[in-house]
């Protein structure tokens, strides 16, 4: 989240000088990308219990976050970070170094968003909402624990604190939803191949 980025650039401090526009240039892509997935959960709850429907929103949720955690990993790897954070963004080379380093922490996101969406837009429609309820729960205690480790440390800037919080706490939900689906809903988890719940 992009207001979490703002706050955690003043209570957290920074290792070295950092551009406030950082936040805007490396959370752009990452964001829009998990409110692509976001925007998904719709979908799958539309579809209801049509396995065939299900299969299909299954594949594509896998394929788009991959597609995309390899975009922003080819993005960081090469010299397009250089020219996206530096003359695109007009960032100076110490903020440049903590957007690289942030941008690495969300490389991860587009797929656990979009694995996330389809859980959670199959939970929905299955009419399991408590799960999803303690799925977000989840996350967010993640996501503070990061955030508490991160100021007590003081040895990330606030940026760095943020996308490692981010990606976390969206791992965290994401893992709950599953793993919901596979021992809680052993039916659902076979239908759409996460493999067999316990017995």
């Amino acid at each position: 989240c992009v207001w979490l980025h703002k706050v955690l650039l003043y209570i957290v401090p920074p290792v070295s000088p950092c551009d406030k526009k950082t936040v805007k240039i490396w959370g752009f892509p990452p964001n829009r990308m998990q409110s692509a997935a976001f925007a998904f959960v719709p979908l799958v709850i539309r579809a209801g219990q049509a396995r065939r429907e299900q299969r299909v929103l299954r594949q594509f949720a896998v394929r788009a976050g991959l597609a995309l955690a390899v975009l922003l990993v080819v993005i960081n790897a090469t010299p397009l970070a250089d020219i996206w954070f530096g003359p695109m963004a007009g960032l100076a080379p110490t903020s440049q170094s903590l957007a690289v380093t942030a941008l690495w922490w969300l490389a991860p996101l587009p797929f656990l968003s979009f694995l996330g969406a389809y859980s959670q837009g199959r939970l929905i429609a299955s009419g399991h909402t408590k799960a999803v309820s303690h799925a977000v729960i989840a996350g967010l205690v993640a996501m503070v624990a990061v955030i508490a480790t991160g100021i007590a440390g003081g040895w990330w800037a606030g940026v760095e604190v943020a996308a490692a919080a981010t990606t976390i706490g969206t791992a965290t939900q994401t893992i709950w939803l599953t793993q919901f689906m596979r021992r809680g809903l052993p039916s659902m988890a076979r239908a759409d191949g996460w493999g067999l719940a316990r017995e």
